[in-house]
């Protein structure tokens, strides 16, 4: 990777960090709750499609990559699995509980529910932080200026497999817990 896509990477990275963290404390320090929903549904929108993408399209097409295009699509994923994903994985959640106690949205709900609902969000955490993130570091650490041999790309192939299928999991998980959310809305 080119030291010009290396720099527009980390500012990407900062900024899928900065923006969404910026704007959910700006909207907190406003008191209103439409703009904190805002940021929770937002943020939770786009993660989920970046899991769409991830986990149902891009495992598609890197099938059908020659190995040096898998490598070169592993490094310009990076800013997205290494930063966006653990962030909003945390944001979103977050967002939701902040939403949850201002509401006081469980109320009414069976504790059985809310304890579900609580475990599919530390599950969809996890798996940022377990499979997404270590995966995404592995696939960082293989240096791109040193010469890259078969070894490597065959190393990418498998680490972007196992990605890939870590977004789809995600993304069944996150299926599921929009499911909550939409009991939780019509309740």
């Amino acid at each position: 990777m080119s030291l010009r896509n290396f720099v527009r990477n980390q500012k990407f990275a900062a900024g899928s960090i900065i923006i969404p963290w910026v704007s959910m404390v700006i909207f907190m320090a406003s008191g209103s709750l439409l703009l904190l929903d805002y940021v929770h549904v937002l943020t939770g929108a786009i993660w989920t499609g970046t899991d769409v993408f991830l986990g149902l399209i891009l495992s598609r097409v890197i099938k059908t990559l020659d190995s040096e295009t898998k490598y070169d699509v592993s490094q310009r994923i990076l800013p997205m699995t290494l930063y966006f994903i653990p962030s909003v994985s945390i944001l979103t959640p977050l967002a939701g509980l902040i939403l949850e106690i201002r509401e006081n949205a469980f109320n009414g709900f069976s504790p059985t529910f809310v304890i579900l609902l609580f475990l599919i969000a530390i599950v969809i955490i996890l798996i940022s932080f377990l499979l997404i993130l270590p995966t995404s570091l592995k696939i960082y650490r293989l240096n791109p200026s040193k010469e890259i041999n078969e070894e490597t790309y065959v190393r990418v192939s498998l680490l972007m497999k196992r990605l890939t299928l870590s977004g789809a999991l995600q993304l069944l998980f996150q299926v599921i817990i929009i499911g909550f959310m939409a009991v939780l809305v019509v309740h």
